[in-house]
């Protein structure tokens, strides 16, 4: 090759280098600016309900605010008082969400706004454009999630959801009462709940971004799992109870093993090891259906708790919250009975292992969402016997359900993952996002809860939502990370309105996290109907099988060996 060759060459190699990095710079800079230009658009300005006017609602808000037609305005109002537990002074209100607001007309000093999500807003609630909404952020190019870490980092007054990858659109129900993002190969869409368009910004030739040096992207971690092998359980049989458990939940205290259950109606405490009828019954203070109980230790605390949530009849006229209600109530453990510490909490609660010490020392609690079922999350804390509510030390997931989920270190990182079942999925959630997605028919329960969509409503639309049994986490093999273990169920096609899918067998499913990832597979024969409880304690796993029906009800007790 001569010297001309050569040196025409090199230019060739070095406009070809240079045009390449020049795309990458374009690519970076130019979702850099559009950055710049949501920011600007998005920027959070706040105000005040003036007035409601022919169906609409007046705000303070005015054009020289940079307001416009089709932006979105939170709603909140007071909540409950917050009083210091040793002086008594009052500290504060805590902020209740009320909904969401859409700006439909802007004047000099003042726009009109209408209802989008929520109603029942008064003169003083406080708005705020743009601000503690849901967001969430479809990729349909699947190159995007750089420029999605850098808008939720833009943009930290949005409650940001998951990152995910999308080939198809999604739908009005799947949408979010807030800003659903959607990147697409030429533009930016941001829409709202209906999917209106409310901003649009050209992308011209994206072609991704570039993501953090040694990092793997999040959906790579997501298809980092696998199936694995199948893995063997003996399921030994203890007792048989004669009730029909809907939920149940296990932990040691005093040398023994308790299980908190209920069938619907009562609070059933058991003591397995030794009988099969329950050493304690108590009800509600109000009458209702039991959803649910949960043991709770609380951290640098020797007592016991139980919190049980329930719904009740709301017998008001109407409001936004008639119709069922959500009543809870924290009990005590002692000298073998339950006494009431606190009512009237209007969460849905469970306590969770968040510390991997094997103590259940955090309670959650949520606020029934009649949307989504699944609301915004409190950590409740006692202090000086009394239940206080506070926002959560740590982030959850979207969609998070304090029913039926649980936390555990199963990656071995020292972190906690959160894994719990909707619509039939096992998700296991990271710090990083989702990392699992089964493509299994994980969980089935009999637990079901039918309540209203638009309580007072002349004609009312009622909905039935699957209470799932939570994983349990489970070191069986002795390697130093627990595995996963999940109720499966095969239910049937045909299910009565506003009854749920009827359960006809179930099995254990095994999750474990390998050198290759996650693994699942199934860990045991068939039970007749379903599994309504698991829980490790003192050295087993216990497991309520529920066979009966409400004429012959009957519950068994198993305890499961790695075979």
């Amino acid at each position: 090759m001569g010297k001309n060759t050569v040196t025409v060459c090199r230019k060739f190699l070095c406009c070809i280098a240079f045009a390449f990095s020049a795309g990458l710079v374009f690519c970076a800079a130019a979702s850099a600016g559009v950055v710049g230009e949501v920011k600007k658009d998005l920027e959070p300005v706040s105000g005040y309900i003036l007035a409601r006017e022919n169906g609409a609602y007046v705000v303070d808000l005015k054009k020289d605010q940079g307001v416009r037609a089709g932006d979105l305005l939170s709603v909140s109002g007071e909540g409950r008082e917050l009083t210091h537990p040793e002086t008594g002074e009052t500290i504060g209100m805590l902020e209740k969400k009320k909904g969401v607001l859409a700006v439909r007309r802007v004047k000099q000093n003042y726009c009109f706004a209408a209802p989008v999500a929520g109603r029942e807003f008064e003169r003083g609630d406080r708005v705020a454009r743009y601000s503690g909404m849901p967001a969430v952020f479809t990729d349909y190019t699947k190159k995007g999630e750089a420029l999605f870490v850098r808008l939720r980092h833009e943009l930290p007054d949005l409650e940001w959801q998951d990152y995910a990858e999308a080939d198809d659109g999604i739908t009005k129900d799947e949408a979010v009462n807030g800003l659903n993002f959607f990147l697409r190969k030429d533009r930016l869409e941001i829409r709202g709940p209906e999917l209106g368009l409310i901003r649009s910004y050209e992308l011209k030739d994206f072609a991704g971004d570039t993501q953090v040096r040694g990092e793997p992207s999040l959906m790579e971690r997501k298809r980092s799992w696998r199936a694995r092998s199948k893995v063997n359980f003996l399921l030994n049989p203890e007792g048989q109870a004669d009730q029909r458990i809907l939920q149940a939940d296990f932990t040691g205290h005093g040398g023994r093993v308790l299980a908190a259950a209920t069938n619907g109606s009562q609070i059933l405490i058991y003591a397995p090891e030794q009988k099969f009828e329950p050493v304690f019954k108590a009800d509600t203070a109000l009458p209702g259906q039991i959803l649910w109980v949960s043991w709770w230790r609380p951290a640098q605390s020797e007592n016991l708790y139980l919190a049980v949530t329930a719904a009740v009849d709301d017998n008001r006229g109407y409001s936004q919250e008639s119709g069922k209600k959500i009543d809870g109530t924290v009990f005590i453990w002692q000298q073998g009975r339950l006494t009431p510490v606190e009512r009237g909490l209007d969460y849905l609660m469970a306590a969770f292992d968040t510390d991997g010490n094997g103590t259940p020392e955090t309670l959650l609690a949520q606020e029934l969402d009649r949307d989504t079922f699944f609301g915004k999350t409190r950590q409740l804390m006692l202090k000086s016997d009394r239940i206080k509510a506070r926002s959560p030390a740590f982030d959850l997931p979207r969609r998070f359900p304090v029913l039926g989920a649980v936390f555990a270190d199963l990656s071995g990182d020292k972190t906690p993952e959160i894994a719990y079942i909707r619509n039939r999925k096992l998700f296991v959630h990271s710090t990083q996002g989702v990392v699992y997605e089964s493509a299994d028919n994980i969980g089935g329960s009999l637990n079901h809860f039918t309540y209203d969509l638009n309580p007072g409503a002349k004609d009312r639309i009622f909905t039935t939502v699957t209470l799932e049994t939570p994983p349990a986490a489970v070191d069986m093999d002795n390697d130093g990370t627990p595995e996963l273990l999940a109720a499966a169920a095969d239910t049937s096609w045909f299910s009565l309105s506003g009854m749920g899918a009827d359960v006809r067998k179930s099995r254990v499913s095994v999750t474990d996290f390998t050198e290759s990832g996650y693994e699942s597979a199934p860990g045991s024969d068939f039970l007749e109907k379903a599994i309504q409880g698991m829980g490790a304690v003192n050295g087993k796993i216990w497991l309520v099988n529920t066979r009966g029906s409400d004429k012959n009800p009957a519950s068994r007790f198993y305890t499961l060996d790695l075979e």
